[in-house]
């Protein structure tokens, strides 16, 4: 089942869901191995399926105005256009991840699909973690689009020193941050300029 932003009981307890038993996951060998899905339904009045790499912690966010399986197996089919297929799905137990159609597009493509206990986000962390901190930020600023918060998530800086974008694509995304502060590079490129005038 979806997380929704509109019932009262749940924005209550957002932060709270019920503790389930704890099932591990061990960090995967490779980017793009393991992905952790979930549906963000009626968030500024649209449903989202949000997708996140278990390795890099790469996130990839899109509106649907059905949560059924075939809208969920075609951004999918978007998804893996750009990066491949993985290895595994994890989700929790609602109807669109467990459908037999689903199950039968996974096994076409060599995917293991593992589902989790229903009413229990815990244990699908990375995905509900992705779902409340986009709720977050579409609550503080209705002006923040979602298109912004993926590129904020995708470049922050994790404890490697590294972000989900240079770990999953080898390389950083230029943003507005690098707009406002001198390039690197061009500095430089200045000072060398300036070595090369003085030994002439």
């Amino acid at each position: 089942m979806g997380l929704s932003c509109t019932c009262q009981s749940c924005v209550e307890h957002q932060n709270n869901p019920p503790k389930a038993p704890v099932h591990p996951w061990m960090l995967p060998e490779k980017h793009w191995s393991r992905l952790q899905i979930d549906h963000a339904v009626n968030c500024m009045d649209k449903n989202w399926l949000m997708l996140i790499d278990a390795y890099s912690t790469y996130p990839t966010i899109h509106a649907t105005s059905p949560t059924s399986n075939r809208a969920t197996i075609h951004i999918l089919e978007e998804d893996f256009a750009h990066f491949g297929f993985c290895h595994t799905i994890v989700s929790d137990n609602a109807t669109p991840f467990t459908s037999n159609e689903l199950q039968s597009w996974c096994r076409e493509r060599g995917i293991s699909h593992s589902a989790r206990e229903p009413y229990h986000p815990a244990t699908n962390g990375a995905a509900e973690r992705l779902v409340q901190s986009f709720k977050n930020s579409l609550w503080k600023s209705s002006l923040l689009p979602f298109q912004e918060f993926l590129m904020i998530n995708r470049r922050t800086f994790l404890s490697s020193g590294l972000s989900p974008r240079e770990i999953l694509n080898g390389r950083q995304i230029r943003s507005l941050i690098d707009m406002q502060r001198p390039f690197l590079v061009h500095i430089a490129q200045g000072r060398q300029s300036k070595a090369k005038k003085k030994h002439v």
